[in-house]
């Protein structure tokens, strides 16, 4: 069973033609609409077993994770060119990652790494059973400026007029700083571990986690992360 993810609705049309003078979008541009299918196919170069994420995986399951984040932003890109007036802004928000950080060192990807690791622990344990580890996998994908700057111009609907990376504010390396964040964690993918996992299983997961995020601060406490803040402006040429 796969979750519905709300970038399925966030990606397509949604207001009239030429409406909008200003699209604002806030932290959703990470999630893609699906996780990619050729990481849940037994046998395939990009199939992701015992992992929840291409944090720490193989190139090829990388580059599908890449392929569908591309995919997802020009029809992202494509609906909101419909709805935003020429001369028209997007403005968004996206957590990502800096040009020079690997997918492994991003933040973002080694909290789903450890989190993937508390899950094999339940699953040495008799606890979880491991295809459902193989069968989930969380749709999110962190990405860099430059891929950015190049979908959106490869796009052809918006130009340029603004993209930086905003300071990362560090959580400090306390007992409370550690739930506070597994807490965050929870809340932005069980939606995602729901269609797979008993609630109680659930539970004892995040505290699994929460426990291990204590036990080791420089997880969180270092490593590459970047919000992205991007004006994009609707181009005159494509109306």
């Amino acid at each position: 069973m796969q979750p519905v993810s709300l970038a399925r609705f966030t990606i397509d049309r949604l207001f009239p033609r030429s409406s909008l003078h200003v699209i604002y979008s806030s932290f959703a541009l990470h999630w893609l609409s699906k996780v990619p299918d050729e990481v849940m196919v037994k046998g395939s170069f990009a199939w992701n077993k015992g992992r929840v994420h291409y944090g720490g995986a193989k190139e090829d399951v990388v580059m599908a994770y890449r392929q569908q984040y591309e995919r997802d932003m020009c029809r992202f890109l494509n609906a909101r060119a419909k709805e935003v007036v020429s001369g028209g802004l997007l403005v968004i928000l996206v957590p990502g990652r800096p040009n020079e950080v690997e997918h492994s060192k991003c933040i973002g990807n080694v909290l789903f790494e450890v989190l993937g690791c508390c899950l094999l622990d339940m699953a040495k344990e008799g606890k979880i059973d491991e295809q459902k580890i193989d069968d989930l996998n969380i749709p999110v994908y962190y990405a860099s400026p430059q891929e950015l700057e190049y979908i959106v111009n490869e796009n052809g609907y918006f130009t340029i007029d603004r993209m930086e990376g905003l300071p990362r504010i560090k959580e400090p390396e306390t007992k409370h700083a550690a739930r506070r964040l597994a807490l965050g964690i929870r809340v932005g993918v069980e939606a995602v571990f729901k269609g797979h996992l008993e609630d109680e299983t659930i539970d004892e997961l995040f505290e699994l986690y929460s426990k291990k995020l204590e036990q080791e601060p420089t997880v969180y406490s270092s490593g590459g992360a970047s919000i992205m803040f991007a004006v994009f402006r609707r181009n005159y040429k494509y109306c």
